[in-house]
């Protein structure tokens, strides 16, 4: 049967089900795919990983610890993390650089077990791209290249390419305009109070099916001062 979805969007739903993609990214990140396929990710474990990262942060920042405990303590929590994400070398945690690291392992899993339960890599099936993308319960719609928003998009591309990078060119190809499930009726209420509206460009290897679903599927329960501490200690430095 022929697909239904535009000719750009049909190209990003294949990269987005693409499972060697994922498959990639977690060998990227030295993850021991034989004891954790793709279909054995869980949110939970995922959750458990973020808590142990943050229990090793605190142990980093901690000058009261005496030296041999706190070893004690880092390589516990190391290990425990290890066991929730199997690692090819695991090792335990001691610098920032590692817990950076980790952090970002954390945020591509959470997008793989996302597609994961959507598409469900840990089975055969025949389900049509267009059927794959109705499970996103997202609207992604290509901008004409002629539009604000495009010519918007492709402008700070564009000017923000740094001077010393002299080597390569960027250039755009598509821009996608995502509508989640039942998001319009929750922005209406404050669509004509936000007077200062930024535009946010981040860069991502995997994220996108993440970014598709409500609310951006947050990972864990911890309260929100807490998590507010780790992104402040990992993302603004």
């Amino acid at each position: 049967m022929k697909s239904q979805l535009a000719p750009q969007l049909l190209e990003l739903i294949k990269m987005l089900f693409n499972v060697a993609t994922y498959r990639v990214a977690m060998l990227e990140f030295k993850i021991n795919t034989s004891q954790m396929p793709l279909g054995k990710l869980s949110k939970k474990n995922i959750q458990k990983g973020f808590e142990a990262l943050t229990e090793i942060q605190n142990l980093l920042c901690n000058t009261k610890h005496d030296f041999d405990i706190k070893e004690r303590l880092i390589i516990d929590a190391s290990n425990r993390l290890f066991t929730l994400i199997p690692s090819i070398h695991p090792r335990a945690i001691q610098h920032e650089d590692d817990v950076k690291a980790k952090v970002k392992m954390l945020e591509a899993l959470q997008d793989i077990e996302i597609a994961s339960r959507l598409v469900g890599f840990d089975r055969d099936d025949d389900e049509s791209l267009d059927e794959k993308y109705k499970k996103l319960h997202c609207g992604i719609t290509p901008l004409p290249h002629d539009s604000e928003d495009y010519q918007l998009v492709e402008k700070y591309l564009l000017n923000n390419h740094a001077p010393i990078h002299k080597d390569w060119t960027l250039e755009l190809e598509e821009v996608f305009a995502l509508e989640r499930e039942g998001e319009f009726d929750k922005f209406v209420p404050y669509k004509d109070k936000l007077k200062n509206k930024m535009l946010l460009w981040h860069g991502s290897r995997g994220k996108f099916c993440w970014y598709s679903q409500p609310r951006f599927e947050n990972c864990t329960s911890r309260s929100p001062s807490e998590w507010l501490q780790f992104w402040q200690r990992h993302l603004l430095r």
